[in-house]
């Protein structure tokens, strides 16, 4: 007895009436009537049949048709296996005849006979017509609310309520919430005046105000109430504006001034305030995490040294990672000698002075070989042939595609170092703008892993290269660093860590 899987699938908002209870009975009765034994059945919620990509569960049911678990996938009609007719037709090509499975609709049977393969093709164009037209139908809807002065998705918004018709099911306009617009109105006086948005969400929160999901204001909230075009009478709608049907709670004036005040005492965020120099580059080689930075010549202890630390040493101790510390001036001093190695191993390996034209000559070649690989698959599915009958010429094309990126990417390094001479650089890391020198840092490199005895400088491309930490200018520490040195053919002399 053939063993089944059936598929169901419901959208949002559509085909209401078309429950996965209702295709799963209808796809039963199929499978008795052909002796089919139904081992599961997979539910897809809430997705669209136009792509196949999104669809988790569909492709959960391919895998297992591919694996063995079943021969048949069984659907309630093919509009819930693809409303796309292309990936339609080239998904059930895979399933059928590289995975020796079969798809089959209980209420659409269709044999695989030339007429068949015909009628299925007009079915699966059918339900992707029908798709098309439903998405115009809510375009129209949509558009059609937004010449009216009414918000398309009709969501909450603090400081009005929704207006339902006599029904109580159409949503056909706001109206304001007096209580929560006079609050808006107070929360813009006091952010013109000088007030924090914390010190607002205090107040809005103090008064007994809650958000439209019944939770506390914050910071964020309150900016978005203040900001947001339906306040001042607008709908924002996918990038534009129109005039709304309901009554503003700020005027234009009021709006202008809170989102100046706004603008101007805006944060920056984090990340963009960089607090040291190799500010997230340096990780830690036992557990992975940021080290982060310690600056030394503080008032407890004067004469420290600034250093990077494992944060997860200091959070959880030694059990989970023993790796103390480096020297910030170590690493820099590391990352200095690295980096004019790498450059100077760049040049060596492309001295021409025509890189530029070489880049372009290698990015046209690279474009071109994927463009081969493109039009031999094409050719392929329109000529009927499988993956298997191309892969000799596939696998030749995709290895010189993978070559000519290698060069392609030696190539851009080398660009690189002839726009921005070692010497140029070198002044930016050690400059005292260190957003600029952070920046111009992970241009070329990826990360600087530190343990107990190395740091391992990683480039964006190439080998990394090592420096033996020592424990200040120790006559060992020279030795084992010339060593290593020596065994890798480095020339260079050896900087005092």
């Amino acid at each position: 007895m053939p063993n089944a899987i059936i598929y169901t699938r419901q959208s949002k908002h559509r085909d209401e009436s078309i429950t996965h209870e209702n295709q799963e009975d209808a796809c039963r009765k199929y499978a008795a009537s052909k002796g089919y034994d139904v081992v599961e059945v997979v539910n897809e919620k809430g997705k669209s049949g136009r792509t196949i990509d999104k669809r988790t569960e569909f492709r959960r049911t391919l895998k297992l048709i591919e694996d063995g678990h079943a021969e048949i996938m069984l659907v309630w009609r093919w509009s819930r296996f693809a409303r796309n007719t292309l990936d339609g037709l080239i998904t059930l090509k895979s399933v059928e005849e590289e995975a020796g499975g079969k798809v089959e609709s209980a209420l659409e049977p269709i044999d695989r006979s030339a007429m068949g393969k015909f009628q299925l093709t007009i079915l699966l164009a059918m339900a992707e017509l029908e798709s098309e037209q439903k998405s115009e139908d809510w375009k129209s809807y949509l558009n059609s609310r937004l010449d009216s002065g009414t918000a398309p998705a009709g969501r909450n918004y603090f400081g009005y309520r929704r207006v339902m018709d006599a029904t109580g099911k159409k949503h056909v306009g706001y109206e304001i919430v007096p209580e929560q617009a006079e609050a808006i109105r107070e929360a813009a006086k006091r952010v013109v005046a000088g007030h924090s948005l914390r010190k607002v969400a205090f107040w809005l929160n103090e008064q007994g105000f809650r958000t439209t999901q019944g939770k506390p204001f914050v910071s964020i909230q309150v900016r978005r109430v203040l900001l947001q075009p339906f306040v001042r009478g607008k709908i924002g709608w996918k990038g534009k504006e129109v005039d709304g049907a309901h009554e503003a709670i700020l005027s234009e004036g009021t709006y202008r001034k809170v989102a100046a005040e706004l603008s101007d005492n805006t944060m920056p965020r984090r990340s963009e305030v960089p607090s040291s120099r190799l500010r997230g580059i340096v990780e830690c080689a036992k557990c992975g995490r940021k080290l982060s930075y310690q600056r030394g010549h503080n008032k407890d202890r004067p004469k420290a040294p600034s250093r990077f630390r494992c944060p997860t040493r200091v959070s959880k101790g030694t059990s989970i990672c023993d790796f103390g510390s480096v020297l910030a001036e170590e690493v820099g001093n590391a990352l200095a000698w690295a980096a004019q190695r790498r450059w100077n191993d760049v040049e060596k390996a492309v001295p021409q002075q025509d890189v530029q034209q070489k880049l372009d000559d290698k990015r046209a070649q690279v474009d071109s070989l994927q463009h081969q690989i493109t039009q031999m698959l094409l050719t392929a599915q329109a000529a009927g042939l499988s993956t298997e009958q191309v892969q000799e010429a596939l696998t030749t094309l995709r290895e010189q595609s993978e070559t000519a990126q290698t060069e392609l990417s030696e190539l851009e390094a080398a660009a690189l170092t002839q726009a921005r001479p070692w010497h140029e650089i070198e002044d930016v890391i050690h400059g005292d703008d260190v957003g600029a020198a952070n920046a111009t840092i992970k241009q070329f490199v990826r990360r600087i892993v530190a343990d107990a005895e190395t740091l391992s400088i990683e480039f964006v491309e190439g080998l990394p290269y090592v420096w033996y930490l020592g424990s200040g200018p120790s006559p060992g520490a020279k030795d084992r660093f010339k060593d290593y040195a020596d065994k890798q053919g480095l020339t260079p002399p050896i900087p005092e860590p």
